[in-house]
C-alpha cells in the first residue's frame, strides 16, 4: 500500500471518526446537563441517589454510537441533523494524469514520458486534514491507558509488598464492621509504608491498605469509623464502578463533561460512605474531627492510585466530607463554627 492510499484511508477514518465525536459531545452534554439539574434538585436526598444518576450518565456515554448506528438501520422518515458536512476525498499532490493516447498514436506522448519520469511528491499531511484527529485521538488513548497500566502495577505492588496485618485489634474491629454491614467475605488487612490514608482496591477480590502504625494513632472509635468506611466502599461496589468510569473517561478523553462527572462519582462515593457511616450510628462531630485530622496530616497522594482507583486522596476531599458531615449535626447556625474549628490551618 502507497502512503499517499495509507494517509487517504486514514484521512477517512478520521471524518468519521470526527463525526462520531461530534456526535456523542452534543447528544451526551444534554443527557448530562439533565443529570445535572436533576442531582442539583436531589442535593437534600442522600448521595448514593445522586452517585447512581452520574454514574449511569458516564456509563451511558459508549452506548450512543451503538444507539446511533442502530437508528440508521431504521427507515428514513426521521429528521436529518448535518453536524458536519459529507466527506470528501482530499486532493493528493500528484499531478493528474494525461488522457490516453488514440488508438492511432503508437508511441507514448512527450507528456505522458514526462510524468512517468517525473519524481513522485513525497507524501504531506496537509491534504488529509483528518488525519490529525486519528493522531490526536490514539495519542490521549495511549497516554491515559499507559497511565492506567501503571497505577495497576503500582496498586499490585503495594497489595503484595504490604505486609499482612496482625495486629488483633483493627483485625477485630475490621471484622465487626464487616458483619455489621452485612458483608459476607473476611477483608483482607494489609500496611504501607508509602500510603498516607487508607486505601480501598481490588474489583473482584478487594482489600483495605492502611497507612503503617495507622491503627495505632487511632482510638477504638476512631478505627470503628474508617472501618465502617472502608468496608462501605466495599459493599458498594465502589472499585469496580470507579474502574469502569476511568475506562469511559479514557475513551472519551476529548469529552470536558466526561472528566466533570468523573469526579462528581469519586466524590460523591466519598459522601455516600459517610452518610453510611453516620447512619450506623457513629457520632458525626468526631467523624467530622477525624476528617479534619487527617487532612492536617495528608502528605503528598499518589497520582497513579488516584488515577487508577478513582478515589481522591487530598485535602480537600477530606474537607469536603467535613463540610458534608456538619450539617447532619442539625444544630442550627452553628454549622460554619464547626467547620471552622475543625478546619485546618
Amino acid at each position: 500500500m502507497e502512503t499517499h492510499e495509507l494517509l487517504a484511508r486514514l484521512d477517512q477514518a478520521g471524518f468519521l471518526l470526527g463525526r462520531e465525536m461530534l456526535s456523542v459531545l452534543w447528544q451526551s452534554s444534554l443527557f448530562f446537563v439533565t443529570v445535572f439539574v436533576l442531582s442539583f434538585a436531589l442535593r437534600k436526598k442522600p448521595a448514593a441517589i445522586r452517585h447512581l444518576l452520574w454514574t449511569i450518565a458516564v456509563l451511558a456515554v459508549p452506548v450512543l454510537p451503538l444507539l446511533n448506528r442502530a437508528t440508521e438501520l431504521l427507515p428514513p422518515s426521521r429528521a436529518t441533523i448535518e453536524v458536519i458536512p459529507a466527506y470528501t476525498p482530499p486532493l493528493t499532490a500528484m499531478s493528474p494524469m494525461p488522457e490516453p493516447p488514440s488508438e492511432t498514436t503508437a508511441a507514448p506522448t512527450t507528456a505522458m514520458r514526462q510524468h512517468r519520469d517525473a519524481p513522485k511528491q513525497p507524501a504531506v499531511f496537509t491534504g488529509y486534514p483528518w488525519v490529525y484527529v486519528v493522531v490526536t485521538y490514539v495519542i490521549g488513548v495511549a497516554f491515559l491507558t499507559a497511565v492506567l497500566l501503571l497505577g495497576f502495577l503500582h496498586l499490585h505492588r503495594l497489595k503484595r509488598t504490604g505486609r499482612q496485618l496482625t495486629d488483633t485489634r483493627p483485625l477485630r474491629i475490621f471484622e465487626e464492621a464487616g458483619h455489621a454491614l452485612q458483608l459476607k467475605r473476611p477483608i483482607p488487612l494489609r500496611e504501607c509504608t508509602i500510603l498516607s490514608v487508607p486505601l480501598t482496591i481490588g474489583i473482584f477480590r478487594p482489600a483495605i491498605l492502611l497507612p503503617a502504625g495507622f491503627a495505632d494513632s487511632l482510638s477504638e472509635s476512631e478505627l470503628r469509623v474508617v472501618a465502617a468506611h472502608e468496608v462501605s466502599h466495599i459493599i458498594r461496589h465502589d472499585p469496580l464502578t470507579l474502574t469502569l468510569v476511568s475506562l469511559v473517561r479514557m475513551a472519551f478523553f476529548f469529552h470536558p463533561l466526561v472528566w466533570y462527572a468523573s469526579r462528581q462519582i469519586a466524590n460523591l462515593a466519598e459522601e455516600a460512605c459517610d452518610d453510611r457511616v453516620i447512619s450506623t450510628g457513629h457520632d458525626p462531630v468526631s467523624y467530622a474531627a477525624l476528617l479534619a485530622r487527617l487532612a492536617a496530616e495528608l502528605q503528598r497522594s499518589s497520582f497513579l492510585a488516584n488515577a487508577t482507583t478513582g478515589f481522591v486522596s487530598s485535602r480537600h476531599a477530606f474537607l469536603k466530607g467535613v463540610d458534608s458531615i456538619v450539617p447532619l449535626i442539625k444544630l442550627p447556625g452553628r454549622g460554619f463554627l464547626y467547620v471552622a474549628k475543625l478546619s485546618p490551618s
